[in-house]
């Protein structure tokens, strides 16, 4: 939702894989959603959470020029 962020806004998510796949590999969940983002946001960093917070990723990012 890119809209609701400020002029040169980040996003910081925090993906956890087995809340949007209980079935699939933590890593192909992480991909799926690297995917889906980079089509609107230049991803800047990614890290695994592990092992404070096992299957999460987290991502900031800033949205794409138009």
């Amino acid at each position: 939702n890119k809209r609701f962020l400020g002029d040169n806004g980040r996003l910081l998510a925090a993906i956890k894989a087995r809340s949007e796949d209980v079935t699939a590999d933590p890593d192909t969940v992480f991909d799926s959603v690297r995917e889906e983002l980079s089509a609107e946001y230049e991803l800047l960093e990614t890290a695994r959470l592990d092992p404070y917070h096992e299957d999460h990723l987290g991502i900031v990012a800033r949205p794409r020029e138009d």
